[in-house]
């Protein structure tokens, strides 16, 4: 298994979007977001992205709540899941009548419904309930998106900023580079081993104390060209 290491590189960062939260309304303290895992597979102009949110309820009685996790321009929702009586539940987007008529038909059968809506521009609502008593929820988001190509090269863009503290915090990506070795994985021009597996490269992160802002950015060749490199533009990497 080969090692690969970046030099320091820097992307000029975009405009973040709005931070992820389950809004409650006006019904209690805000519901924390503790942790975020978010797994990434690049190849071919073609990112997924699996962003996997552990929110706590820190209220005594059970709420209801609606996740709002801004997307980025030409992303788009694949599927999701919740964690009811502790396991994932996956599910995948339909037509909006048709999900009205299922989650009618769940509501009937006394079974905690969930329904994703897509809203005005890059944004969607997700519906999550219970939010237990001084408990917590899982919530799974898959989406993806064709990269933009700029200057001979594709970008994958992740918004940290978007999950402000965290108690944990984890990065999983995997790029496939059949060309040739890619330059690493680096944080804030910092950079972190990739190991090599045949055509794919992957690096991961793991923190404790999370202090999530800026981007993470990936830069890698949109033809053939031998090199691929991450980058992540942010003010500063928190955590250990």
């Amino acid at each position: 298994m080969a090692m690969a290491q970046s030099p320091r590189i820097f992307i000029d960062p975009a405009p973040l979007p709005p931070p992820v939260r389950l809004d409650i309304g006006q019904r209690g303290q805000p519901i924390e977001l503790q942790s975020m895992a978010v797994r990434s597979e690049i190849a071919g102009g073609l990112a997924r992205t699996r962003v996997e949110m552990l929110f706590f309820n820190p209220n005594d009685r059970v709420l209801e709540g609606e996740l709002r996790f801004p997307l980025l321009a030409g992303q788009e929702i694949d599927g999701f899941a919740l964690d009811i009586d502790g396991e994932l539940r996956e599910a995948v987007p339909v037509e909006k009548a048709r999900g009205k008529q299922v989650l009618e038909e769940v509501i009937r059968r006394r079974v905690d419904p969930a329904l994703l809506e897509t809203t005005a521009g890059e944004n969607f609502r997700l519906r999550v309930y219970p939010l237990p008593a001084r408990g917590t929820r899982r919530v799974v988001i898959h989406y993806s998106e064709p990269l933009a190509s700029a200057q001979g090269r594709y970008r994958y863009r992740f918004a940290l900023a978007q999950a402000g503290r965290l108690a944990s915090f984890s990065l999983d990506v995997r790029v496939a580079s059949p060309a040739g070795t890619p330059s690493g994985l680096a944080i804030d021009g910092r950079p972190i081993e990739m190991a090599q597996s045949g055509i794919w490269y992957r690096g991961t992160i793991q923190r404790k104390d999370f202090a999530a802002r800026g981007w993470l950015e990936i830069s890698l060749p949109d033809g053939s060209a031998k090199t691929a490199a991450i980058a992540a533009v942010a003010q500063s990497w928190g955590g250990e």
